[in-house]
């Protein structure tokens, strides 16, 4: 965990970034969850123009961002694009709702590998995150592209997975 996102002047409170075998991958394409603390209550009265103004922490790999005060928990899942879900910390304080609320940023979600073998058995519910619609135009950090394809592409430029697979039987014989 940490805050530093590479290139950002603003900076959410805590990033989770993904990990490869057990170590933080630090880039802003794999900022899997953000976090935004507020003191107060703040979020209980303001969360929707709080996550307007603080959604720019959301980078090509977010998959969760978190916006939290001393009553509740806001918690989105920003590839469904869905409203928050809202946890209020009393509530919180029954193991089985903290681990419901926070259930995404243990160890074994945040793994990299987890991450791609869920993609490939089909287990997730998007090939990838515009980043035009994050409003990062013209930002591409491509790397690896097999690891990359999970989490971003743009609009103008779509890389599928399937054209990272190796060629079937049928390609080879040509």
């Amino acid at each position: 965990m940490d805050s530093a996102l590479a290139g950002g002047r603003d900076i959410p409170d805590l990033t989770v970034f993904s990990t490869k075998v057990g170590r933080a991958i630090k880039t802003p394409d794999h900022a899997y969850a953000v976090f935004e603390v507020k003191r107060g209550h703040d979020v209980a009265d303001n969360s929707a123009e709080i996550y307007t103004e603080k959604k720019k922490y959301i980078k090509a790999g977010t998959r969760w961002f978190f916006i939290l005060d001393q009553e509740e928990v806001h918690k989105w899942d920003v590839m469904a694009k869905t409203e928050a879900a809202v946890y209020r910390w009393e509530d919180l304080t029954n193991p089985e709702r903290f681990g419901v609320c926070f259930a995404e940023v243990r160890p074994s979600h945040v793994a990299l590998e987890e991450q791609l073998k869920d993609f490939r058995d089909g287990r997730t519910r998007y090939a990838f995150q515009s980043i035009d619609e994050l409003g990062h135009r013209g930002q591409r950090t491509m790397k690896s592209p097999p690891q990359h394809c999970l989490w971003t592409a743009t609009t103008r430029t779509v890389t599928l997975w399937t054209s990272l697979r190796p060629p079937g039987p049928r390609s080879i014989a040509n």
